[in-house]
């Protein structure tokens, strides 16, 4: 791992919703990973994923769940709105270039699942230059070997999280927990579920 201040974590997903898996992936990239801030960035929708939930919502919900989980590193934390106000699909490779041209003199890396790296070369959109050129963080998803070298992206560090501190939980979970009828209070933050029983969200 490269010790160096002068990085931006960058953590982007559809956060549909935000749940303790995401809250425990920041928490402990956070606590291992020297860094100047992290950017959180829900995603406007792709050319190959439409998201239902308002980003507005989603914003809402990361930034209670920032609050609630993460207390203590709110001070380097951001929610951006760079794909949400775009006005079209993103890509990360815009994500990246912006952040470039914000931040010059920082190495800007995403933080991503074990699971991911062997699909940015040949599923991502510019994946020969993401694969080459772009800076991940990568924590370990059960069931998910890295593999051989040729699979992870050139500059990629590698999280030795204890399985122990990982939460095999995902969005899709809350949402056809919400769809039964069933109780999500053991899959998302306090915060999160409050807001969306209020605001009648994934009904």
């Amino acid at each position: 791992m490269k010790k160096t201040e002068k990085r931006i974590l960058v953590f982007g997903g559809s956060f549909d919703p935000p749940q303790n898996g995401h809250a425990l992936v920041l928490r402990e990239v956070l606590k291992r990973v020297p860094c100047e801030k992290a950017i959180i960035i829900p995603s406007a929708d792709r050319l190959d994923k439409l998201i239902g939930t308002s980003g507005t919502d989603r914003f809402e919900m990361v930034h209670r769940m920032c609050s609630e989980c993460i207390p203590e590193f709110l001070y380097k934390v951001e929610i951006s709105l760079i794909e949400l106000t775009r006005g079209k699909p993103s890509t990360t490779c815009e994500t990246e270039r912006e952040l470039k041209g914000r931040y010059p003199g920082s190495e800007i890396a995403f933080i991503v699942g074990s699971d991911v790296l062997p699909e940015v070369r040949t599923k991502w959109i510019e994946g020969e230059y993401l694969w080459g050129y772009a800076n991940f963080i990568a924590y370990p998803r059960k069931g998910f070997s890295l593999g051989t070298s040729q699979c992870i992206p050139r500059n990629t560090d590698i999280l030795e999280i204890p399985e122990a501190l990982t939460m095999e939980i995902s969005s899709t979970d809350v949402r056809e927990r919400i769809g039964k009828g069933e109780s999500i209070d053991d899959l998302v933050p306090a915060s999160v579920a409050a807001y969306i029983r209020e605001n009648g969200l994934y009904r």
